[in-house]
């Protein structure tokens, strides 16, 4: 009877136990991480952007970045030093760091790839010893070719009136231009890249060339122990050379600029 009394006394001691656990819920045992990492995160500061960001226009003016002024072009010098001084220098003086890291991404890359520079380099750069500014600017290829095609003419950005008429009036011959320019060049650069492949055939020790490959050959000739290295000569390194160049040839010459 004893015995009996105390394995029921074991029963309830496990389920109070087992209770008390299931009412404190997690608090008393080790955390499990979330099963997306992106929620334990903190939403972003709204002025992240314009403390690390300089967005200009196609103009070279900068905008305004901050929350409730509806990115917004600054076009006076006076209200454009208030701008910096309130975004992104006053925030760089509050990490207290000395030295500016200037991103500034190059051409064919349109705002979005911009901004998706600075979303992915922006915590790695701020956690070393530089205070990182990202300069985005207008070079996506529509706008870039847009632009050249109704605005630019002789290296010159149509700005008045007069000069944007004669923008709109010869695009159909920019156009044209700028089709029969690659058609006519297409050869040639195939021609180009594909002497250039197939002189790595032979080693470039064993070829005709200039004063550097002609002294080599004189010195090997009277008995010194030089070498030029193979460039691409190996057979294996032709091999995947030409393999990855007739396989890409369509991207190179039919793809997208």
């Amino acid at each position: 009877m004893a015995m009996e009394n105390s394995t029921r006394a074991h029963w309830l001691a496990a389920f109070g136990l087992g209770c008390l656990f299931f009412t404190v819920g997690c608090q008393s045992l080790p955390h499990c991480p979330p099963e997306n990492p992106e929620a334990s995160k903190a939403a972003p500061s709204p002025n992240l952007t314009n403390q690390h960001v300089l967005e200009l226009s196609a103009e070279g003016f900068l905008y305004d970045l901050r929350p409730g002024h509806r990115h917004r072009l600054i076009t006076n010098r006076f209200e454009l030093s208030d701008y910096l001084e309130a975004t992104v220098l006053g925030a760089m003086a509050r990490t207290n760091k000395q030295k500016l890291l200037l991103f500034v991404h190059g051409g064919l890359n349109d705002r979005k790839e911009g901004m998706n520079h600075f979303w992915a380099n922006y915590e790695e750069i701020l956690r070393g010893e530089y205070y990182p500014v990202f300069v985005v600017w207008p070079s996506g290829w529509k706008e870039t070719y847009r632009e050249h095609l109704l605005w630019v003419r002789q290296g010159v950005k149509a700005e008045t009136a007069s000069d944007r008429a004669f923008g709109i009036v010869t695009t159909p011959f920019t156009l044209f231009a700028d089709i029969g320019r690659s058609i006519t060049r297409l050869p040639l650069v195939i021609a180009n890249n594909s002497r250039s492949d197939i002189e790595t055939i032979t080693p470039i020790r064993n070829r005709e060339g200039g004063a550097a490959v002609r002294q080599y050959q004189k010195m090997r000739s009277d008995g010194y122990h030089v070498m030029i290295a193979d460039d691409y000569s190996r057979t294996g390194d032709r091999a995947v050379r030409a393999l990855t160049y007739w396989v890409t040839l369509p991207i190179k010459y039919f793809g997208p600029r």
